[in-house]
Parts: C-alpha cells; structure tokens; sequence
C-alpha cells in the first residue's frame, strides 16, 4: 500500500459508513493512515489537488473514491498523475424505498 491514503466519499451516507467501518477497522487502511486522517469530501480532481497534492508528498498516494456514479471523473493534471494512484470504489445508487403495510 502506498505510503498515503486519501479515501474521498461523495456524499454523507457514504462517509458515515466509512466513518463507521474505520472505526470498526474494517478496511485495509486506518484512520491514521489518512491525509489529515479524515475522510476528504473533495469531488472535483482541481479542489483535491490544491488542497492536499500541493503539500509536497515525497510518496505516492493511494485515493480511495466512494461514489454512486461511474460517470464522474476524477482527472488529475499532468503534474500529478504519476504521483496518484485512483481507485473508484462504486456503490449502489440509493433510492427510496417505501414499506406499506
């Protein structure tokens, strides 16, 4: 695993569930694993990359991406392409769903 971890989550549902399986250590990296050990809500490649590449990472990092939709992208500019590594994890899409009686 790289040596940084960002595990970004599209929406609070998702980050809850993160939040509760990290707490729980149910996935393969820690919350102290973390940029700023938190889940990040940075939907847009542009937002994460000036809050968080320009710090000058010395390793690669690993971004985690939680998200319903397997149409959004992520693109990193040229200058930090190589030095991240995207995984998109997607999940059902939610929708709503009445029980009558």
């Amino acid at each position: 695993m790289a040596k940084y971890t960002a595990c970004i989550c599209e929406g609070a549902a998702e980050r809850a569930i993160i939040d509760l399986l990290l707490d729980k250590k149910k996935l393969i990296f820690e919350r102290e694993d973390l940029i700023e050990e938190e889940v990040l809500k940075s939907r847009s490649a542009k937002e994460f990359e000036t809050r968080y590449l320009r710090k000058g990472f010395s390793e690669k990092i690993t971004v985690y991406r939680i998200l319903d939709s397997r149409g959004e992208e992520f693109k990193l500019s040229k200058a930090y392409e190589h030095k991240v590594d995207v995984v998109n994890v997607i999940t059902a899409p939610e929708h709503d769903t009445y029980l009558f009686t």
